[in-house]
């Protein structure tokens, strides 16, 4: 599957913007769909979403599964 990327502007002295491969998706649940614009991570085991996603599908966070998860610092956050 190919992407097409898109032009980010950036504040780098030597160069003016970055391509990423940002999409549009549609998530779903329980009826509910919201169009998001997303950054695709081909190597990624998950999806992070910010919370505002959760109360536009109406999910109740308070009975979700918290995850813990580690960035390239190594420090642990929970999602």
């Amino acid at each position: 599957m190919q992407f097409a990327y898109k032009k980010i502007p950036v504040r780098n002295p030597r160069k003016s913007w970055i391509a990423r491969p940002f999409i549009y998706i549609a998530l779903t649940y329980q009826g509910k769909s919201q169009k998001v614009l997303s950054l695709i991570d081909s190597g990624a085991d998950v999806c992070v979403f910010h919370s505002d996603i959760a109360k536009l599908l109406a999910i109740d966070l308070a009975v979700c599964r918290k995850e813990t998860y580690e960035g390239i610092s190594g420090q642990p956050f929970k999602v």
